[in-house]
């Protein structure tokens, strides 16, 4: 496609996804607000830490693919309370 296309071209669809992105960014965001609340039901304390819809949103875009052990351990967290979350609804049935 690339071969195809004109450089103006290529720079309206960049243009284009940094405005409207595709329909990825538009999902991610919304899995990341869910997550969060998920996170957010899950808090035992007032005090705990409240978390925000960003710190749940993919890092595509970094110049390494690793993974901190800080961001793995925050995706298992919130795996973890969405398991719970939903074994709990499934004892109230």
């Amino acid at each position: 496609m690339l071969a195809e296309i004109s450089f103006k071209q290529l720079n309206e669809w960049v243009d284009f996804f940094n405005e409207e992105g595709f329909d990825n960014d538009k999902m991610d965001s919304r899995f990341a607000v869910l997550y969060a609340e998920l996170a957010n039901l899950q808090r035992s304390k007032p005090s705990d830490k409240v978390w925000q819809a960003k710190e749940f949103m993919p890092t595509y875009w970094k110049a390494d693919d690793t993974v901190s052990t800080k961001e793995a351990e925050m995706h298992l967290d919130v795996m973890e309370a969405a398991i719970r979350a939903m074994n709990k609804n499934k004892q109230l049935q």
